[in-house]
C-alpha cells in the first residue's frame, strides 16, 4: 500500500464528511459513512509502517486462527479454506512484483 495515497484518501473522506455536515449536502447516513471510513483510513495511515513489518508473523496467526475455526466450527471449513486460498493468491502476486 502506498502510504501517501492512504493519507490523501483519508483527508478527502474527512473533508467530504465536513462538507456534508456544513453545507447540508446529501443525507446524514452519507456524512456518517464518510466520517467512519475516513477515520479508519486515517488510522490505517498511522499504522501502516508497523503493519508492513508484521507481515511474516501474520501468516502464522492466520494459519492458527484458521485451524482453530475449523476445529471449533467444522461447518465453516469451506469458508475458511476459500479465504486462505484467496490470501495465498494475493500474497503470491505481491511477491512477484519487482
Amino acid at each position: 500500500m502506498h502510504r501517501p495515497a492512504v493519507g490523501l484518501i483519508a483527508l478527502v473522506l474527512l473533508a467530504g464528511a465536513a462538507a456534508c455536515k456544513l453545507l447540508d449536502i446529501g443525507s446524514s447516513a452519507m456524512a456518517s459513512a464518510f466520517w467512519r471510513v475516513g477515520v479508519i483510513m486515517g488510522l490505517l495511515w498511522l499504522a501502516l509502517p508497523e503493519l508492513l513489518r508484521v507481515r511474516g508473523k501474520f501468516v502464522w496467526v492466520l494459519l492458527a486462527g484458521a485451524v482453530g475455526i475449523i476445529f471449533l466450527r467444522p461447518k465453516l471449513a469451506p469458508v475458511v479454506l476459500v479465504f486462505c486460498v484467496i490470501y495465498a493468491v494475493i500474497r503470491s502476486r505481491s511477491k512477484a512484483k519487482p
